[in-house]
């Protein structure tokens, strides 16, 4: 059952030896070093005597003039219950210490997952955020550039059935020229307004006129009635008009005339289908806004 009381005795008035200043731990080491060849030959522990006296030097640490009586007072203060009692709070302390350390290291550790998944939580939203802009900004491009393939499509699928009715209308138009020639004294009008233009634009003493073989009575009239229209505007200035035998018009042409200078260099295409190429070129502008109305995006005009 352990070491005899006498011998407890004994080392604990060894630990008495100790220097006056030495402290609890001294103490301690020495009834350890005192009682250890004991338990060694009993291979037994030191249970209760040896717990009563650590336990009094640890809460009550013996002051210089501690006397050995004293400790031994102190010891037999202390039953059986009181130092399971005591190791009991020690326990109770070292487990509350371990505890509170425990719950500092969690509470850092959960402070350090805070701050790491707040940063990833703020990365991946801005990830988001990026990818979600770029997506915004393609899906933008590809509906603009879709909308603008569509208008123009439409501008253009416009504009080619604009282009196909001017192209009808100046083709009814080119089929009819022939009907002019019908009516002579209409034709013949017509013939005379055209040598005039032809007199005025040259400005020459001479001038011959090419015409179809079978217009030739009709246009010596109209060139009568030019050159006397002529010599009134111009205050009596006189021209001669030659109608040219050699060289004539084809009989396919639908009706007008050529005017030629005196030198044969400078010629002025007055046939119906001259004129109405010209029309067509020229005052295409006119013709447009006459069938489809003006264009508000024009900002010049003709």
């Amino acid at each position: 059952m352990g070491v005899s009381w006498v011998s407890w005795l004994e080392t604990l008035m060894v630990a008495e030896k100790a220097p006056a200043q030495a402290s609890s731990t001294a103490a301690i080491e020495a009834l350890n070093q005192q009682a250890r060849p004991w338990t060694n030959v009993t291979q037994q522990p030191i249970h209760a005597h040896t717990a009563t006296a650590v336990v009094c030097l640890y809460h009550h640490p013996p002051p210089t003039t501690l006397s050995l009586t004293a400790i031994m007072s102190q010891i037999h203060a202390m039953s059986d219950d009181q130092v399971a009692s005591e190791l009991r709070k020690m326990t109770a302390f070292i487990r509350q210490e371990a505890l509170e350390k425990a719950r500092e290291i969690h509470l850092k550790a959960d402070e350090e997952f805070a701050i790491e998944k707040s940063q990833l939580v703020r990365q991946e939203t801005q990830s988001i955020d990026a990818q979600y802009e770029k997506k915004f900004k393609q899906a933008s491009m590809s509906q603009q550039i879709t909308k603008s393939t569509l208008s123009n499509k439409t501008r253009l699928r416009l504009l080619s059935a604009r282009q196909e009715l001017l192209d009808d209308l100046f083709d009814q138009a080119n089929n009819k020229l022939a009907d002019s020639a019908k009516d002579q004294a209409k034709y013949q009008d017509i013939l005379k307004n055209l040598i005039l233009e032809g007199l005025y634009a040259l400005n020459e003493s001479k001038i011959s006129v090419r015409c179809r073989s079978k217009d030739d009575d009709v246009v010596r009239k109209a060139a009568d009635a030019a050159q006397a229209e002529y010599k009134e505007k111009m205050h009596g200035r006189e021209t001669e008009i030659k109608i040219d035998e050699k060289d004539k018009l084809p009989e396919e042409t639908s009706g007008g005339v050529t005017i030629v200078n005196s030198t044969g260099r400078i010629d002025i295409n007055n046939t119906f289908e001259e004129r109405l190429r010209l029309l067509q070129s020229e005052a295409l502008p006119s013709v447009r806004a006459t069938l489809f109305g003006e264009n508000k995006n024009r900002k010049f005009k003709d």
